[in-house]
């Protein structure tokens, strides 16, 4: 994927978290639901997609800015080691998101956990290679969002 594509999926995130900021959320804090409307799962699942473009580009300086600061902390990763750190980089991998769960932690944080398929590109068609979940942190007082790999058990 090249820069211009990349810069467009990050101009396409960011109006989505705009347009969730202004249309705002019901959701009361702590409770965890369903995603189900539909341009909350794309802006939620689009985090994700930017996450494995940055990973694909080898955009090290990206990565490190949307990764979550405490998965960083706890996994020991720095810019050194990024690579070999999160699973993905070296092939041509795909997002297929299935379901999304929301949990709004304050009036400006709402927190998506990710679940979906993990395909490999190949020349002739992709195949899914394995289910992945993330969660995706979105902080709505400066449009941002922080990503991590999940290894939880809310999905199960």
């Amino acid at each position: 994927m090249d820069r211009i594509e990349i810069k467009i999926s990050l101009v396409i995130i960011i109006v989505a978290l705009l347009l969730i900021l202004i249309f705002g959320f019901n959701t009361k804090a702590g409770g965890t639901e369903i995603v189900k409307d539909p341009s909350e799962f794309y802006v939620a699942s689009g985090c994700v997609g930017q996450y494995y473009s940055f990973l694909q580009a080898n955009d090290t300086n990206a990565l490190m800015t949307i990764l979550d600061k405490e998965y960083i902390k706890k996994n020991n990763i720095n810019s050194s080691n990024v690579y070999e750190k999160l699973e993905g980089s070296n092939n041509l991998y795909t997002f297929s998101p299935t379901k999304a769960y929301r949990q709004k932690i304050s009036e400006n944080i709402i927190k998506y956990y990710i679940y979906g398929n993990k395909q490999i590109e190949t020349i002739d068609d992709s195949q899914i290679v394995d289910e992945d979940k993330y969660v995706v942190t979105i902080y709505k007082i400066n449009s941002t969002y922080t990503i991590m790999p999940y290894t939880g058990s809310l999905f199960d």
